[in-house]
């Protein structure tokens, strides 16, 4: 049996972000024009079509009193998963590196 834990689909952060200026009733405008962001950027972020780099995760972090990591995170994660996706025929044909025989054999040394 697997014990990993599975993480949920992921989703491009920007949709989070206006679930939650929506329930807080901040406008993408307003959101925009208190963080000097312009509005097609706001607007291209929370429809999926703009990432959230680390000036507007800084920001993001400080207005909704959370931290920038928590923002660039989703954002990560988004990438590498949509990106895994787009490429998992090339990524299958990769097979790992083989561990070299001396390498084994200085790790048993280090161990000591």
């Amino acid at each position: 049996m697997n014990s990993t834990k599975q993480l949920p689909p992921v989703q491009h952060p920007g949709l989070l972000l206006k679930e939650g200026i929506d329930a807080y009733g901040i406008s993408q405008y307003r959101l925009g024009k208190d963080l000097s962001i312009a509005h097609s950027t706001v607007s291209g972020i929370c429809v999926g079509r703009q990432s959230i780099t680390v000036v507007i995760a800084l920001k993001l972090g400080k207005y909704l009193g959370t931290s920038a990591e928590y923002w660039i995170n989703l954002q990560r994660r988004y990438d590498i998963e949509t990106q895994r996706d787009r490429m998992s025929s090339e990524l299958d044909a990769i097979h790992p590196a083989q561990v070299l025989e001396c390498a084994e054999d200085a790790s048993q040394y280090n161990q000591s």
